[in-house]
Formats: structure tokens, C-alpha cells, sequence
């Protein structure tokens, strides 16, 4: 399951995040809703493809 993270994100750790495994960030920049859940249906969908095909 892609873990995702919200909220207040220094930008400078933003990449070692994404290094450990966190697959999206979202900050109070990211405002527009209906493109974050799509992003996280997207995620979602992409790592049930990847087991199916593992």
C-alpha cells in the first residue's frame, strides 16, 4: 500500500521522503482536492498493478 503525507513539509525534506518510500506529499500549496485524490487513486492503482504483475 503507497503511504502518502500531508501537511507542512519542509521542501528540503520533501526528497529524502520520497528516497524512504513516501510515494506523495501534499502541503497546503496543494489545495485543488479533486487533484490530490485522483493522485492518490492513481498511486493506489499502480501499486495493485505492480503486485498483480510481480
Amino acid at each position: 500500500m503507497p503511504v502518502v503525507l500531508g501537511g507542512i513539509i519542509p521542501e528540503s525534506d520533501a526528497g529524502r521522503l520520497k528516497q524512504g518510500g513516501i510515494k506523495g506529499i501534499y502541503t497546503p500549496r496543494d489545495y485543488m482536492l479533486a487533484d490530490i485524490l485522483l493522485d492518490i487513486v492513481h498511486l493506489v492503482e499502480r501499486e495493485a498493478d505492480a503486485r498483480v504483475n510481480a
